[in-house]
């Protein structure tokens, strides 16, 4: 077969090739090896797979539209169904796959910018991450499933793999453009492959994976655009969003249990577990030592657009409430410092006295979103709690305690 010719060519000019050519650029020799292996291959399904390879190769950073197909093997019918922007870095250093990347879905991001992988969850406005140091701790590892990183590796698996059949079909169109066509299996393996390669660009446009005959997975490449440069900023997304709140995965995960804890005890006549935060006068306050009958809790963070759109009626509420009996608190539950709080609390005209370092104790209430309220009776136990402002809901809620 004309892999086995091109090992053992692969070989022979690694030998003979002038020595400039192997001192300089790694990246650079395999391309002119794989090159003349090319010209000197006899069979046009695997110059084709080589040049195919070639240019996934030289690929430093890319961008794709990708869309996944899942079918049942047993039935046939599609499952899962998902869309995404893709972009890698094949210029990373990390050990873990050899790239960095950043997936845009509907519904979410995932990203891994080397030595960390996040994920977002866009409705509520959360970025969750953790560090990673295996492959299978990746965050979006779907995404990664026959993407172009995943081809890079496949196809010179395919053509060094002896036991590897490849059968080139007839070229057909994809996306209006007419693609080479290959059948690739494994003698023995219940599973195979079919992969489109344009025939202008020499770059994929449809890998279809099978199981039993059956198609387990199909997946497309659309609008590859390959780029000198993405911002590493992009890959860093969980750092640089500053109106989503940011947990690391055992975060989250203390936070949701102790959502659903308070959840299941309807909240009302739940005690509210104690504490003591700095406030922004200098002083501190602890919640059991407020001399209050009511107490209105609003947990915020900085450009939080729900919680900037309640300021002016947060305000309202402590003013016409406050000679009632409601003490009214603001607690920034993503600083651990007062950076830049004086100046945004300034600049909004947030009336009511805010705390900060609120992280922990917003974990142990089960905050997931911003702005979340609880009112909490004089006994120290909740009455209410809202993630999200309903304003007429609020004021119900406080009048039919006070």
């Amino acid at each position: 077969m004309c892999k086995n010719f091109y090992l053992k060519y692969f070989n022979k000019m690694s030998q003979i090739l002038p020595n400039i050519i192997f001192m300089k650029n790694s990246t650079l020799r395999t391309l002119v090896i794989l090159f003349i292996v090319f010209a000197g291959c006899s069979s046009s399904k695997e110059n084709i797979l080589l040049k195919t390879n070639i240019q996934l190769q030289k690929l430093t950073s890319v961008s794709y539209k990708t869309e996944y197909k899942n079918y049942n093997p047993f039935t046939g019918k599609l499952g899962e169904q998902y869309s995404a922007e893709m972009f890698f870095d094949f210029a990373s250093e990390d050990s873990i796959i050899g790239a960095k990347y950043y997936f845009d879905s509907d519904k979410s991001n995932y990203g891994f910018d080397g030595s960390n992988t996040f994920y977002t969850q866009k409705e509520k406005k959360k970025v969750i991450y953790r560090p990673v140091s295996l492959d299978k701790q990746l965050i979006g590892i779907q995404y990664l499933h026959f993407s172009i990183q995943d081809l890079r590796n496949k196809i010179p698996q395919f053509l060094n793999d002896d036991n590897i059949v490849i059968n080139q079909l007839k070229d057909t169109i994809i996306n209006n453009s007419k693609c080479f066509q290959f059948d690739i299996f494994k003698e023995n393996s219940s599973s195979s492959y079919r992969l489109f390669i344009d025939e202008i660009n020499y770059y994929p446009t449809l890998f279809i994976q099978y199981s039993n005959h059956e198609t387990l997975w199909e997946v497309s490449y659309k609008d590859i655009e390959v780029l000198s440069q993405i911002p590493d900023s992009i890959f860093k997304y969980w750092q640089q969003n500053s109106d989503y709140l940011l947990y690391s995965t055992e975060e989250h995960q203390i936070v949701v249990e102790n959502e659903k804890k308070i959840k299941n005890n309807s909240f009302n006549g739940v005690k509210a577990k104690d504490w003591t935060l700095p406030s922004m006068f200098g002083d501190s306050v602890t919640l059991s030592k407020i001399e209050s009958h009511l107490i209105l809790l609003e947990f915020w963070f900085p450009y939080c657009t729900g919680c900037v759109r309640a300021i002016p009626d947060i305000n309202e509420i402590q003013k016409s409430y406050k000679s009632q009996g409601l003490n009214v608190y603001g607690i920034e539950f993503t600083k651990s410092d007062t950076t830049g709080l004086a100046n945004y609390i300034s600049k909004w005209k947030i009336e009511i006295p805010t705390l900060f370092a609120g992280k922990k104790i917003a974990m142990d209430y089960g905050i997931l979103a911003g702005p979340t309220f609880f009112l909490v009776n004089k006994e120290g136990e909740f009455v209410y709690k809202s993630e999200g402002f309903v304003k007429s809901e609020l004021i119900k809620a406080i009048e039919e305690n006070l």
